[in-house]
């Protein structure tokens, strides 16, 4: 398996002289084909690793959209776990669009910081309840 700077992985072996604890979860800090830099989550150790001595971890996120009258909802789950929200309302004076609130939502949730452009286009390829086509 090919790992990137930034993996986290868990230890699995450590019979190939680094001295990580079996279970120590560690940070991907230089890559390799089979030899592989790792250092603590703590920051304290710094050592070489067999690719067959660690695994990575897996995450996994999610951005599920809701609707709910003139709100739109933007909510991030990391590994089925609830993280954060973000919304964008429609004023009552104007008329819904689920496109330009659901654009907003996911700006708002990214921390993405410029002004609202209308027709700043975002690419996406879910799905919302029922099969439509979100875009």
């Amino acid at each position: 398996m090919k790992f990137k700077v930034g993996d986290l992985c868990k230890v699995i072996d450590n019979t190939h002289c680094h001295f990580f604890s079996i279970g120590e979860i560690v940070c991907v800090i230089g890559e390799g084909d089979r030899a592989i830099e790792c250092e603590s989550t703590d920051g304290m150790e710094r050592w070489i690793v067999n690719a067959e001595d660690i695994e990575l971890i897996s995450k996994t996120q999610t951005i599920e959209i809701k609707q709910k009258k003139n709100k739109v909802s933007a909510v991030l789950f990391e590994n089925g776990q609830y993280i954060k929200h973000a919304n964008a309302y429609c004023n009552p004076s104007d008329t819904f669009n689920f496109k330009i609130g659901r654009d907003l939502a996911i700006k708002r949730l990214l921390d993405i910081e410029d002004k609202f452009k209308p027709y700043l286009k975002l690419s996406f390829t879910g799905t919302k309840r029922g099969n439509k086509d979100l875009s």
